[in-house]
């Protein structure tokens, strides 16, 4: 695929159709967001995809530094109501439990009461063997 760009600072490059910002590495090459995830998807320099896919969730894409920072908390433990004020759904949740080295223990409705967990979502252990349930928007 071409693309047309034009040179607006040293630094980056604008795509001339779609208007869209691409950074310059330190070689002069462009480089391009990560656009299917397919393996083997050239990203820019001399970067490939090796098998990991990233995917667009709606803390943005993963792979970056807010979406590590989302792991930590997913394997640090506890009953995990929301992340940064939002509810996983449960792709979201399931690929940071894997992220995080935990392992599905099951994934369940709302519970009646006295049971605190009201709301749909996923029991889970992490690595130290800790149980953790993390909600989500819906099975």
């Amino acid at each position: 695929m071409e693309m047309l760009f034009r040179l607006i600072s040293p630094r980056t490059y604008t795509d001339s159709e779609t208007g869209e910002v691409y950074d310059v590495d330190n070689d002069g090459y462009i480089v391009q967001p990560l656009r299917t995830g397919i393996a083997g998807e050239w990203i820019g320099g001399e970067g490939f995809v090796k098998a990991a896919k990233a995917v667009q969730t709606q803390w943005g894409w993963t792979g970056t530094k807010v979406w590590k920072n989302l792991v930590g908390r997913v394997k640090s433990g506890g009953t995990i109501e929301n992340l940064s004020g939002k509810i996983p759904t449960k792709s979201e949740a399931i690929k940071l439990i894997e992220e995080a080295g935990g392992k599905i223990q099951r994934i369940e409705g709302p519970h009646l009461s006295p049971n605190p967990h009201s709301y749909p979502h996923i029991n889970y252990t992490i690595p130290s063997g800790t149980k953790v349930t993390i909600k989500i928007e819906n099975l």
